[in-house]
Formats: structure tokens, C-alpha cells, sequence
């Protein structure tokens, strides 16, 4: 006599016996719709466009403010004493220039008001590699255009700076590696040669963005430490002023004779055309494994609905 649980294991089998039985009778079925799907995830795979990247490795050459903090921290105690701040915290120069390269307001400035570029974040819907010619979208295009000539804002003409820079930065990416001073910039986009051109304008945008930045500071640093060398009679203080005086020419020298005042270019961008996505193969792997998984499931509803029916009739 069979126990429960050898009665139980009978039943288990028997259902996976049905069951195989039952995808046996619809393998043509189960073939034809797996099939199906297949061919849908190469034409889908195919209608997707490929991406390109480029990037470009750097390397920080900034030290005017570690200078400057270790002047100000050596004398930092003796200034109090005349009633002068010399400001010693001064902060990590890297992490501004990251975060400006990062900021809505850096893409605002350099990217938001030029028209060509604007075209090819939001209109360029496909690019051609054998003509290198692109296919817009008319609307999207024509309305960047007319703006343009109008002199009216994107942001006016119905193109949000959130939306749109939202857009941007799922393109674009700027990393510092861990330890060290190294940058890396990198841009996605349908055309290898637009993508090349958005480092290259990046790094010249943050690069023109900093050395305006710093010209003025150290103009009014300048002007200010004039005042106090007039006003001040400690002679220890003269020489203080004098060398932090001589640090902000230094700077403002550097910023008008240094063409890479930022970054030294280590790897530049290049026209590389390995496409970065989609990838064609694990999509037609997925989409081919779904089709048969639910061709299965409707398989077997169906052959549960029948018995039932069988069984309630």
C-alpha cells in the first residue's frame, strides 16, 4: 500500500508528464510564435540607431590656490593681528571646476543659447555614415531655427532648460578618477563627429569659464592688497602682501599667455566610430526568450482553462 507522500510524487509526475505531453501537441505553435518574436527583435534591434562616444582623458594643472592658502595660512595669525583677513580657507579648486562642468548653468551658458548645438541635442534623429549627412526632426529643427532668427529664448520658444538639460546630461558625463587629478570627459551621441566636437567644446567652455573667473579675481585680489599695502605699516605684512601680490600677477599671467590654462589634454577627443550601443545581440536574446516564455504561459492557460471546463461539465 503507497503512503501519502509516494501518492503525492505520482501526482507530480503525472502533471509534469501532462504538462510535457501538452507542449509536445502545441510545438508548433510554441515554434512559430518564438519565431515570430525573433524576427521582430532583429527588425527592432535594426530600426535603433547606433550611438557613438568620444572622450578625452585630462589632467588638472591648477595649483594657484594651494599656493595662496599655504601664504595665507603661514601668516594667517599675524594679518588678524593688524585687523586684515587673509581668507586661508580657500577650498579644492578640482572639485569647483567638476561641479561648474556639472552645473545647470555652465550648459545654459555654452550650450542653451547656441542654435547648431541645440539642433543636434534635440532634432538629429539619425546620422548617415556613408554622406555623413543627418536626418532631423523637421519640427523640433525649423522651431530652433526661427527662434534663433527671432532673437526669442529657447527657453520662450516652448524648450525648457530642465527638460532639455536633462536630456544632455543622460549624453554626457564628467568623472575625476579616485586619487589622483586626472579627468575624464566623455559624450554620446548618433553622430561620432558631433560627439567629438562636444568635448572639444567642453573643454574649452570650462577652460574659458575658469580663466575669466580667475582674471577677476586676482584683479580685484590686486586691488584690494595695493589698499592695504598703502594703509599697512608692519613691515613682516609688507612682505606678506608682497608675495601674495606677486602669486595673483603670476595668475593673471598664466591666464592670458597659457592656451590650456585648466587642463593638460592627455588623451584628446577623437572621431571614433565603434558604436557604444545598442547592443543588437542581447536584445534579440531577450526579446526571443520572452516570445517563448509567453507563448509557453498562453500554452498552458489554455490547457488549464479546457480541463476545468472538461472537469465542470
Amino acid at each position: 500500500m503507497k503512503s501519502r507522500s509516494d501518492e503525492s510524487q505520482d501526482d507530480v509526475l503525472l502533471d509534469f508528464k501532462e504538462l510535457f505531453e501538452v507542449i509536445l501537441k502545441r510545438k508548433v505553435w510554441l515554434v512559430v510564435c518564438t519565431g515570430l518574436g525573433a524576427v521582430f527583435s532583429v527588425f527592432y534591434s535594426l530600426s535603433i540607431p547606433n550611438t557613438y562616444s568620444s572622450e578625452t582623458l585630462l589632467a588638472s594643472k591648477n595649483d594657484t590656490q594651494d599656493r595662496l592658502s599655504e601664504i595665507a595660512g603661514s601668516y594667517a595669525g599675524l594679518a588678524q593681528m593688524a585687523g586684515i583677513s587673509l581668507g586661508s580657507d580657500v577650498g579644492n579648486d578640482d572639485y569647483f571646476i567638476l561641479a561648474t562642468m556639472n552645473s545647470r548653468e555652465f550648459f545654459k551658458k555654452y550650450f542653451f543659447t547656441d542654435v547648431d548645438l541645440m539642433i543636434e541635442l534635440l532634432a538629429v534623429t539619425a546620422w548617415d555614415s556613408e554622406t555623413n549627412s543627418y536626418s532631423y526632426n523637421e519640427s523640433i529643427r525649423n522651431q530652433l531655427i526661427e527662434a534663433s532668427n527671432d532673437g526669442v529664448g529657447f527657453g520662450e520658444a516652448g524648450f525648457a532648460l530642465n527638460e532639455v538639460y536633462r536630456d544632455f546630461r543622460g549624453k554626457y558625463s564628467v568623472s575625476q578618477q579616485q586619487y589622483s587629478n586626472f579627468v575624464l570627459v566623455s559624450i554620446q551621441h548618433l553622430s561620432p563627429f558631433v560627439a567629438q566636437k562636444w568635448v572639444e567644446r567642453i573643454v574649452s567652455s570650462i577652460d574659458s569659464e575658469i580663466r575669466n573667473r580667475d582674471i577677476k579675481k586676482a584683479e580685484s585680489s590686486i586691488e584690494f592688497l595695493n589698499e592695504q599695502l598703502g594703509k599697512n605699516s608692519l613691515v613682516s605684512l609688507n612682505s606678506v602682501f608682497g608675495r601674495l601680490i606677486e602669486d595673483q600677477t603670476r595668475t593673471l599671467m598664466l591666464a592670458y599667455a597659457d592656451s590650456d590654462y585648466v587642463f593638460d589634454m592627455i588623451e584628446p577627443p577623437i572621431v571614433n566610430f565603434v558604436k557604444v550601443s545598442p547592443k543588437r545581440a542581447v536584445i534579440c536574446m531577450w526579446i526571443t526568450g520572452l516570445s517563448f516564455l509567453f507563448s509557453l504561459f498562453l500554452i498552458l492557460c489554455q490547457h488549464a482553462y479546457m480541463k476545468n471546463k472538461s472537469i465542470s461539465q
